[in-house]
């Protein structure tokens, strides 16, 4: 391990690694993974859309206070019972290239999305395919700085939808394609611009002189975004002790991928911050429910009864979060007490529901990956429970890459998974209240959340709202088609010097508006 250590670490050096004394003007990040792709919600996964959210932008965006604002829109309004959208555009918004942001690359992004040959992943959310989607009839242009969507039916969600911080609705110059619609890179319109991405080592992005902020204070993903680092290269360090041995020695700036049970080392050091904020993300064990042996209630109840949430809680966030089986976050305004009702930790009665089942002791594998340390850790802890319980649980450690291909084709009986912060209570249901056969097969089917997920989309009343979540969550208690488990704390480390950094309830990491090179206290220069 010392002479793996030294070699990585050497490996940084080499790259032009800041250093703790001077800072050079670029910002550097250490995260645990390459990103997947630069194509907005083509290829993605965490890293990817951390990346991305620096170089891109979309018409809306949410703010600190988690509202959906305008962004590339000077303003929007919502007519026509919520079947008509229109976004005004701000003017003399320029794309890397230069040329000028029209309502005429906003029809031709949306039209590419909704392309199926794009194979953007939300695209079933506005074609009318998705169980709870809502079509677009069409996107309108009646003038250079105004675009109109009409949808087929009132839809509450469809602007938070635009917002989604994973299938990212970018505006993107023709030029980030090909003449046969390739992807090339994203031509867009953000503060910083895709310089490199060496595969494997690091992408770099360089500040885009060109931009033109909003006036507003930074919020969230819009406000004003005032790119300080001339440069930022987010460098591939998977291994987490080389990682924090770099950013202790000054290599890099920014750890954003240590996993918090480094948590009191680090706090502890010299020279280093260590923001620790509550997210909206999801700690869950997902169950494929059309497995033979899984497919039977009282076998999913058993697993939910063999699990000690709040003990998994504590240890997994040292202490910081609590357990929430709901996929209402525990710091949404939705959440309330008939939220925290759940199968409570039993494991005698987790073995009579298995004893009621004809359970016989066929195996159950629980699939993780060591990348990502907290699902690894997640896993075994859930593993020592279940065999506790009486059921004759294997731990699966795959690769990311494999572990993630299975979420998507559902090919597994357990998962070690969490999703990332979603702020609307109805996108978190909507990651597991899906039809087999749509998106995701190992998709929760009930008729009766899917109705209740239909009928959410017209509804405008918070009040309102808040019930039919109610429901949704008894439904989920009585189905368990999946077990959530506490809602993520997001750990990122700095560099003493410097500031500017914020976090945030949606867990993305932002670095515009941070410098090495102001005094501490300062907040953020202009």
């Amino acid at each position: 391990m010392e002479g793996r250590l030294l070699f990585c670490l050497f490996g940084l050096l080499a790259f032009g690694g800041a250093g703790a004394a001077d800072w050079d003007g670029r910002l550097h990040v250490a995260m645990n993974s390459d990103i997947r792709s630069t194509n907005p919600g083509v290829k993605r996964d965490a890293n990817t859309d951390t990346v991305l959210h620096h170089v891109v932008e979309a018409l809306v965006a949410y703010d600190d206070e988690l509202n959906v604002a305008p962004m590339l829109a000077s303003r929007y309004e919502i007519a026509d019972d919520g079947r008509t959208y229109i976004f005004d555009l701000r003017r003399g918004v320029r794309f890397h290239n230069g040329e000028e942001m029209t309502s005429a690359h906003v029809k031709w992004s949306w039209q590419r999305y909704l392309d199926p040959a794009t194979g953007w992943r939300c695209r079933s959310w506005y074609d009318g395919t998705g169980p709870v989607s809502v079509r677009i009839l069409s996107i309108e242009t009646p003038s250079r700085y105004r675009v109109v969507f009409r949808l087929e039916r009132p839809s509450y969600i469809f602007l938070h939808r635009m917002a989604h911080l994973q299938c990212i609705t970018a505006v993107l110059h023709p030029s980030s394609v090909n003449d046969d619609g390739e992807w090339l890179r994203p031509v867009a319109t953000g503060p910083y611009r895709l310089e490199e991405w060496r595969r494997g080592e690091y992408v770099e992005l360089e500040r885009f002189e060109g931009y033109r902020p909003r006036p507003e204070p930074r919020s969230g993903l819009t406000g004003r975004k005032i790119a300080l680092a001339e440069a930022i290269r987010f460098r591939i360090v998977p291994d987490a002790a080389i990682a924090q041995a770099a950013l202790q020695a000054g290599d890099v700036d920014v750890a954003i991928s240590l996993p918090i049970s480094h948590y009191e080392e680090l706090a502890r050091a010299d020279r280093l911050e260590v923001v620790m904020q509550p997210t909206l993300g999801w700690m869950t064990l997902l169950i494929q429910t059309n497995d033979p042996l899984l497919r039977n209630p009282l076998v999913r109840r058993a697993i939910a009864h063999a699990i000690d949430r709040d003990a998994l809680a504590k240890f997994a966030t040292k202490g910081f979060g609590v357990a929430n089986s709901s996929a209402v976050p525990t710091y949404s305004p939705y959440y309330r007490a008939a939220f925290e009702r759940w199968h409570p930790y039993d494991p005698e009665k987790a073995r009579e529901l298995l004893r009621r089942a004809g359970y016989g002791g066929e195996e159950i594998r629980i699939q993780t990956n060591r990348k990502h340390l907290h699902l690894y850790e997640n896993a075994i802890v859930m593993h020592a429970m279940l065999r506790e319980a009486g059921f004759n649980a294997k731990l699966e450690v795959l690769d990311w890459a494999s572990q993630l291909n299975n979420f998507y084709t559902g090919n597994f009986q357990l998962s070690s998974f969490d999703f990332s912060a979603r702020t609307e209570p109805f996108l978190g249901y909507g990651l597991v209240t899906r039809q087999r056969g749509t998106e995701h097969p190992w998709g929760w089917d009930n008729p009766r959340a899917t109705d209740l997920m239909r009928r959410l989309d017209s509804v405008f009343s918070i009040e309102e709202r808040g019930r039919i979540f109610e429901k949704l969550h008894e439904l989920l208690r009585a189905d368990v088609p999946v077990i959530g488990l506490y809602n993520l704390h997001k750990m990122v480390v700095l560099r003493e010097s410097l500031c500017g950094f914020e976090g945030w309830r949606l867990e993305k990491p932002r670095f515009w508006g941070v410098t090495g090179d102001c005094p501490r206290g300062a907040g953020e220069a202009e």
